[in-house]
């Protein structure tokens, strides 16, 4: 036999790659993409084997398969596309289309008849009732007679009218199957039909094995919702931690393990580095010089290195393991740290179908130890609001995300959260105290040209400020509620302009905390404490020196 006719037979020999059914064990979900990781059992001496199904979403430069006890070669993904309907499938529905057309054409012939009745009854009991008025009137009308005759047209009215209505409801549903059986027929005419991608491997092993398959989609993500709901001393609040998972990747994932990870894949792992900067005297003859900058490489996203693919290491573990202990349940998803990025382990399994509308999972929920403080901001809003000083006593960075807002069982509106990491402090807005009534009055606004031997403009305002405590809900033992006023004074930009806070009665909060806006925001703050049913005032002076002949500009 020579070579080619040993290469042909060797050829023919091949065996055709086997189907083999997987199932989604598990799914990790990012900002704007989703690890899926399915499982299939192998039977004993490998072969050549087929996983079709996964979605067309499905990153192909993304897709790893490992075996456990053997070695895994050749593998392809490449995209295919179902077929489309059997021609006998089509032929039937377009008889069933006729058929229906027939039979409606056949309803729309059986109304005209009906509808040509009602108007022949209506007609001669119009004419009955005409011709005997003047029967009636000479006493020679059988009023007996007559009264059964119109009692008859009037019940053969009727069962014309019912007769129109039972045909209007069979045309009804007759046009629901017409429109089902020409979605399906437009559905059978799309050529092609659907298009998916499948998994062809080969694996070397003598036992048998269990092969996994991990894959990077997209049209996945999920973001962070969180409820706040505030007890009635406002000296703790219930945070429940909630995720909105949306995947319209195509397939179903359907009672699966789920984490939610704050790894940022699309990122990359890869910072840049400088670019050199060129720098020349510009010269008018020869025109602009046109900044250039090379394009940046893209960069990958890799869940693993390519060590622990080679070793066929998994975070997930195989079917071929021991089945561990069941643990009890956990009512709140684990926090599991990966050192640059946190996973969030949901404590059970989920079903996230493939739909535009996202699905809310529980995370966790907290009651977190808050210390409320009242704070308004007049010159903006005259409204005094309530907010919470509270420390992330939990194990989990609480993600930047929109909080419905609730005290007790009233809802108050929506807040924004910012990241805050375990154990560092935050602030929750807990929403508005109708309690007070502030007002706030300009109460002077003078410009003082300067003097004979002057250089400068004094522009000189002054605000009066007047809070009432009608029943603030968070009060001190007396009824007393301390509130913490903040104003802007005006910051300069030029050196020659000069701003002074004076005649402030009370004087402005020395607490530290407010040091820093004040010196870097020109922001100041007041502790007024506002006796119950009374009110407390507030005065203050902003001064404003400039050069004679300068203009501000706010």
């Amino acid at each position: 036999m020579n070579i080619l006719a040993l290469a042909l037979f060797a050829l023919q020999s091949t065996p055709e790659a086997r189907s083999l059914p997987t199932q989604i064990r598990d799914v990790t979900v990012f900002a704007d993409r989703a690890l899926v990781h399915r499982i299939v059992d192998v039977p004993a001496g490998g072969g050549s084997f087929v996983v079709q199904g996964l979605p067309l979403a499905a990153d192909p430069e993304q897709v790893r398969v490992r075996c456990q006890g053997g070695d895994v070669t050749n593998v392809d993904v490449t995209e295919v596309r179902a077929p489309t309907m059997a021609d006998a499938r089509r032929e039937e529905l377009r008889k069933q289309l006729v058929d229906l057309g027939r039979e409606d054409a056949s309803m729309e012939d059986e109304r005209r008849i009906l509808e040509a009745g009602v108007a022949a009854v209506s007609e001669m009991m119009t004419l009955g009732s005409n011709a005997s008025k003047p029967e009636v009137l000479s006493g020679k009308l059988d009023v007996a007679a007559w009264s059964n005759d119109q009692d008859a047209l009037l019940a053969r009215l009727r069962a014309q009218k019912k007769a129109l209505r039972a045909l209007a409801q069979e045309r009804n549903e007759l046009s629901r199957r017409k429109q089902e059986l020409e979605q399906a027929l437009g559905s059978a005419d799309v050529a092609g039909g659907a298009v998916s991608r499948q998994v062809a491997f080969e694996v070397i092993s003598k036992a048998r094995s269990s092969v996994e398959i991990e894959y990077v989609v997209s049209n996945a993500g999920w973001h962070p919702v969180y409820d706040l709901r505030t007890a009635a001393d406002a000296k703790t609040v219930e945070l429940v931690y909630r995720a909105d998972v949306y995947q319209r990747s195509g397939e179903d994932w359907n009672d699966v393990d789920v984490s939610l990870s704050t790894a940022q894949p699309q990122v990359g792992a890869q910072g840049p580095e400088p670019q050199p900067l060129w720098i020349r005297i510009f010269e008018p003859s020869r025109g602009m010089p046109r900044a250039t900058a090379p394009a940046m490489e893209a960069m990958a996203f890799e869940d693993r290195d390519d060590a622990s693919y080679a070793k066929g290491e998994s975070t997930f573990g195989f079917l071929g393991e021991p089945a561990p202990a069941a643990p009890a349940p956990r009512p709140f998803a684990s926090v599991e740290s990966q050192g640059l990025s946190v996973r969030f382990h949901l404590p059970r399994r989920e079903s996230l179908p493939s739909r535009p509308e996202p699905t809310r999972v529980l995370v966790a929920e907290q009651s977190l130890k808050v210390t409320p403080e009242y704070f308004c901001t007049p010159a903006l809003d005259t409204n005094v609001w309530l907010r919470g000083k509270a420390s992330n006593t939990t194990d989990w960075t609480i993600l930047p995300g929109r909080a419905a807002v609730y005290f007790g069982a009233d809802f108050l509106g929506h807040a924004d959260i910012a990241a805050v990491q375990p154990g560092e402090e935050f602030t929750l807005h807990l929403g508005r105290d109708p309690g007070f009534t502030v007002e706030r009055v300009q109460t002077e606004d003078l410009a003082k040209q300067p003097g004979v031997f002057g250089s400068r403009v004094t522009q000189v305002d002054a605000w009066s400020l007047k809070v009432k405590n009608t029943g603030a809900l968070i009060a001190a033992a007396d009824g007393s509620a301390t509130l913490f006023v903040r104003e802007a004074l005006p910051r300069a930009t030029d050196d020659r302009i000069k701003v002074e806070l004076g005649d402030a009665k009370p004087e402005p909060s020395a607490d530290v905390r407010w040091k820093k806006d004040r010196d870097e925001q020109g922001f100041v703050t007041w502790a007024l404490k506002v006796p119950r049913a009374g009110d407390t005032q507030l005065t203050w002076r902003v001064k404003i020196t400039f050069p004679e002949g300068a203009h501000l500009s706010r």
